[in-house]
């Protein structure tokens, strides 16, 4: 319809809006009613303009179609234990995208699991209950900071052992393909309660700075000359030189958290 122009703007915010979506608990009817409105607005969009003139693909990605709450999305993932949950691994998935960049090709095992750097069950004597009250463990075993995906089965008994050991005989061999794996497991020494806390605000951070993002360079000025590399002001009719990937966090939003086209 739009043949590749803009393809990857419109493909990240397609998958935020459904992994939004999903994670914000819409109900099936809501998920399936959102992206609906996304196929009507993009046939719409279509038979107003012509693809190859301003005004075409740059009307879809402006629109609302792909708004969702983000701070509720973020709130949602910090407070709440997600594992067990269906999305748990997705989201997973989603960080190991993120932090592999573009030039990553996820090409995952035929089998996944989502596994808990601080055990479920720690034995006793185990440093994981020196350095993790019982109400610590209750409350941060779940959540997303202390879990990342590992090829294969969960081995019980390994995954129990202390995070030097468990470093070594468990996780080196079983993440190898996994970016966000690899980067907890790389740059922690030991996983204390600050390093679980601190890992968890970072991925937290790292989620909600992509969606930004994603929206943020869907909606503002966009079409490029691929013949000189620089970008076309179809308002002015000159080209313009192009501007430096966006790297600030501030972006317009209601007072939901929604994300806004930029004025």
């Amino acid at each position: 319809m739009f043949g590749e122009e803009r393809i990857t703007d419109f493909l990240a915010l397609l998958e935020n809006k459904f992994c939004g979506d999903w994670i914000l608990r819409e109900t099936p009817t809501t998920r399936i009613e959102n992206m609906n409105a996304v196929i009507k607005k993009t046939d719409e969009v279509h038979s107003q303009a012509n693809s190859k003139h301003a005004g075409g693909i740059e009307l879809l990605l402006q629109s609302g179609v792909f708004a969702f709450d983000i701070t509720k999305f973020v709130h949602y993932l910090d407070v709440e234990p997600i594992y067990g949950r269906r999305f748990a691994r997705y989201v997973l998935y989603k960080l190991d995208m993120i932090y592999g960049g573009k030039g990553n090709r996820l090409q995952p095992p035929r089998e996944v699991s989502a596994e808990h750097i601080l055990p479920q069950n720690p034995a006793d004597e185990s440093q994981w209950c020196k350095d993790f009250s019982m109400e610590g463990r209750n409350t941060w075993t779940d959540r997303l900071g202390n879990l990342v995906l590992i090829s294969g089965r969960k081995n019980s008994a390994q995954g129990r052992e202390d995070f030097a050991s468990k470093k070594v005989n468990y996780f080196k061999k079983n993440i190898e393909t996994f970016p966000n794996s690899l980067r907890v497991l790389n740059t922690n020494t030991a996983w204390t309660a600050k390093e679980l806390q601190d890992n968890h605000t970072g991925v937290l951070d790292t989620l909600k700075t992509y969606i930004e993002m994603c929206h943020h360079n869907a909606t503002v000025f966009v079409r490029g000359n691929p013949a000189t590399g620089r970008h076309c002001d179809p308002a002015r009719g000159r080209e313009t030189p192009q501007p430096e990937p966006v790297r600030r966090r501030g972006v317009p939003s209601d007072e939901a958290g929604r994300l806004l086209p930029e004025p």
